[in-house]
């Protein structure tokens, strides 16, 4: 009987096995056969499959968690597609499917054209709502509209632009970076600010991670739980929903009060305060203190404050779902700016030019130091500066890839048929994933250099047209769930940390020899952090030169200027400065022992008389030809001498009754300046004339054209001939390299501005036309047809002794008949006189006279 029973019982259960594994094939059938009469009749191919050597997508599984433990997902995720030639691609991994996709167009119909067609995942909830509850970024449909319509309000222009706030906390910043140029990781110091930051605009409490006498044991705490939470979740979106965390979901637990007092013990074995304690007493406060009138915190004392929670508690007094929504921005808000802050100074850190630039644009709108801080205003109006957060945002995006689940079946634009251009099926259930990261990084997107960290690509520059993207570029989202707040309040607070890090320091050096590797939670950061070190603007100059001179001995040996681009003119014209009279016969005395000539009696005596009645000249000299050089921002007028190779200008560390009524180099008001450690110049004029002092690397700019790392020699000492010419600030030098006066005694050839210039130059030349009574121009790589009449004649130079020398072969006055003779003078273009040499005849633009043999000049006037 009892057998008999048992074997009908296993009939029974059979048959209905049966029955149930026949019912579901056939709900198979029927659902591939409309899924194929959908895809159909909207004209959907099949897409690339990810193909796999085991079954049930164990490979890719595998390959996954390979890649996120050694920190490639982003770097393999690229290759994946560049590997299988498609935008689009599809894989499986037990029973569910996946489309992988960064494709413009079909991230576009994800998240605004067939928005309703997607939610955020059950998956993804799974990771995310143990954290952050039912909040804005955890819902979709009426739940996550409400959510969105409660917030919106909250994020007005006003509140985004409050700079005070961010203010308040950058002290705390700059005061917690070391001023002995030793090393920081900014990263760290980032994501302790921004959690400051957004626990006042939440909460209108900050947790004061970088003001450790404000910070409370509770806050403490508080930072304690909330990054270990945050730091649990790295790899959780893909592995969470397979492999059980046990720890993990304790500190879930942790975060919203579920039996906190035992996980705190099991977790740190202390018993402090939690995250959901630390909320939920503010939200209390909240709650029982301000009505639905009041949204202004009065917790500090300071009327008028905007307070997040405040807000909120006006609308709901939900408790729980003012803890998820404070807790969802609060991760938005804290983890972006942080990501973004850490990823720009990492790039910034690697790129002296842009640093520059930056400082450059900054120094534009606002003082290097004091109290003349950013207006919101004026962030906005900064363009390479917000051109350089872009460019981090494409380059290192914070969230690098999203998902979105179908929840009907639907159809994407693109993945579908062999070359991916046709219409793909998306069958309800599919998880699509999105590679931001992947689509920043097309190089038919952003060129072949899309992979650089660029800047310029932003911005209108040079006859061209920066980038104008749209959806290939996605660094907050997009469609009905793009970022309300956080977007511009992390944009405007990464700008306002920026300029104020800017002002405050003048060098940086990247201190972290490896390159970027990701580091993925919720957001997405450098996994060696941003490790610098920074300048303070303001140093005690013998200190200054003590340790920069270590720190930059080797990199200013080894590194020459950098150079403008291949083949462009430059034309500059001269500066006149106030007419000054000159002594005739000094200037002709200065020339003389210039060059080591021996100059005539009278014209001795009549120098020494100062009376201006030496032969061949008059008494009244046209001014020195000057001409404006800008030099790290600050404009000197400079000689331009062909007789000299060194590059001097009066400088800041000239005491006062020296270098009064000249403009001065100041280096410590430039963002470019680098002292050169252990260099020296000195140099000493055939007048007697001299000049000696200290040696840095700045960016010089002549005409149109800046060279950076120009050798720039600053004067410290200086004869008294320099100094009653106060309209001359120093000297160009345009001679030969070999005679620039630290290349003699320093280990490194110190290049003069045109043998720096003339690489790039559309011809290694150039003029000068330097004319009596009026400016003069230089012209550089070209010869101006315009300036000068007949053909031009071209002679070998002898450049053994640094001047641009040559033999004449003789002279001709007016229409008499040309005297062969061979004639060994100087040609000048400025205000001393001439002198008989054995030498090659040099051409002297520091001079403004013609000399020539005595018999040559007596013929001249006698004619």
């Amino acid at each position: 009987m009892n057998k008999h029973l048992s074997a009908s019982l296993w009939q029974v259960l059979v048959g209905l096995l049966s029955v149930y594994v026949v019912h579901r094939l056939y709900q198979r059938w029927e659902r591939q056969k409309a899924h194929r009469r959908f895809a159909k009749e909207h004209g959907c191919a099949p897409a690339k499959l990810l193909p796999q050597r085991y079954p049930f997508g164990i490979e890719w599984f595998l390959d996954e968690i390979k890649n996120i433990k050694t920190h490639t997902f982003l770097e393999n995720y690229i290759a994946r597609f560049r590997r299988l030639d498609c935008t689009t691609f599809v894989a499986d991994f037990l029973n569910l499917h996946f489309i992988l996709t960064h494709e413009p167009e079909n991230i576009k119909t994800i998240l605004a054209t067939d928005f309703k067609s997607y939610s955020v995942g059950k998956e993804r909830n799974k990771s995310l709502k143990p954290i952050l509850g039912e909040g804005i970024f955890t819902t979709d449909g009426a739940a996550w509209q409400h959510s969105r319509d409660m917030l919106r309000p909250c994020f007005a222009r006003s509140q985004i632009g409050d700079v005070d706030l961010f203010e308040r906390h950058a002290q705390n910043l700059l005061r917690a970076i070391p001023r002995d140029r030793s090393t920081v990781n900014l990263q760290d110091l980032f994501f302790k600010l921004t959690l400051d930051v957004a626990t006042e605009f939440l909460f209108g409490v900050s947790t004061y991670t970088l003001d450790p006498e404000k910070s409370r044991a509770e806050d403490d705490e508080f930072v304690k739980a909330f990054t270990f939470v945050q730091d649990s979740i790295e790899g959780k979106s893909i592995l969470a929903m397979f492999l059980p965390d046990r720890r993990f979901k304790r500190s879930c637990k942790y975060v919203h009060g579920e039996t906190w007092k035992k996980a705190q013990q099991e977790i740190y074995m202390t018993d402090p305060l939690m995250l959901a304690e630390w909320v939920d007493a503010l939200i209390e406060r909240a709650l029982a203190t301000h009505s639905a009138s009041v949204k202004l915190s009065e917790a500090d004392g300071r009327t008028g404050r905007y307070v997040l929670l405040h807000e909120l508690a006006a609308q709901t007094t939900d408790k729980v779902r003012i803890r998820s929504e404070l807790l969802n921005i609060l991760l938005a808000g804290r983890d972006t700016t942080a990501s973004l802050l850490s990823n720009a100074w990492w790039s910034i850190s690697k790129d002296p030019r842009i640093w520059s630039r930056l400082q450059r644009e900054v120094g534009s709108f606002v003082m290097p130091i004091g109290e003349n801080r950013p207006l919101f205003e004026e962030l906005k109006d900064m363009k390479y500066l917000r051109a350089t957060l872009n460019e981090s945002l494409r380059v290192h995006p914070v969230v690098p890839a999203n998902s979105r689940q179908a929840i009907v079946d639907t159809v994407l634009p693109h993945g579908g048929g062999k070359d991916g251009r046709s219409p793909m099926f998306v069958s309800k259930g599919t998880i699509v994933s999105y590679a931001v990261h992947a689509m920043h990084h097309r190089k038919e997107l952003f060129g072949e250099d899309a992979d650089e960290f660029r800047p310029e690509r932003w911005l209108d520059e040079e006859g061209k047209k920066g980038l104008r993207v749209g959806w290939e570029y996605l660094p907050f989202n997009g469609g009905p769930r793009i970022c309300i707040g956080p977007e511009q309040f992390a944009l405007t607070e990464a700008a306002y940390i920026t300029v104020r890090l800017l002002q405050e320091f003048d060098c940086i050096e990247s201190r972290d020899s490896e390159p970027w590797r990701e580091k993925i939670t919720l957001t997405c950061t450098s996994l060696g952090g941003c490790k610098v070190s920074l300048t303070p603007r303001i140093m005690l100059f013998a200190q200054s030169l003590l340790v920069v001179s270590t720190l930059f001995f080797t990199f200013a040996a080894t590194t020459p200027a950098e150079l403008p681009s291949k083949g462009h003119n430059i034309i500059i014209h001269q500066s006149v400065p106030k007419p000054f009279k000159k002594s005739g016969p000094a200037a002709i005395l200065s020339v003389y022992r210039k060059y080591n000539g021996t100059a005539q009696e009278d014209v001795v005596g009549a120098a020494a008389k100062n009376d201006g009645t030496a032969m061949m000249g008059p008494t009244h000299w046209d001014p020195e030809f000057l001409t404006s050089v800008t030099i790290g921002g600050q404009v000197v007028n400079l000689e331009f001498d062909t007789a000299s190779s060194d590059l001097w200008c009066f400088s800041s560390d000239l005491p006062e009754s020296v270098s009064s009524g000249h403009s001065l180099y100041n280096p410590s008001l430039s963002s470019t300046s680098e002292p050169r450690g252990g260099f020296t110049w000195s140099m000493a004029y055939g007048d007697t004339s001299g000049a000696s002092g200290t040696v840095y690397m700045d960016n010089v700019r002549v005409g149109t054209t800046t060279i950076t790392g120009q050798t720039v020699e600053l004067a410290q000492q200086i004869s008294p001939e320099f100094q009653i010419a106060v309209d001359n600030d120093g000297v160009v030098g345009l001679g030969f390299d070999n005679i620039n006066s630290i290349w003699k005694v320093t280990p490194t050839k110190q290049g003069t501005f045109f043998s720096n210039v003339k690489v790039s130059l559309s011809s290694p030349l150039f003029t000068a036309n330097l004319r009596k009574g009026r400016p003069g121009t230089y012209t550089f790589g070209y010869v101006d047809a315009g300036q000068h009449t007949g053909s031009i004649v071209y002679v070998p130079v002898n450049p053994a002794n640094g001047y641009w020398q040559f033999t004449s072969s003789g002279y001709a006055l007016g229409n008499d008949a040309f005297v062969s003779e061979n004639i060994d003078s100087i040609v000048g273009t400025y205000i001393r006189l001439s002198l008989k040499t054995t030498d090659d005849l040099p051409t002297d633009t520091g001079t403004a006279l013609l000399f020539l043999p005595t018999p040559v000049v007596v013929d001249y006037y006698n004619k």
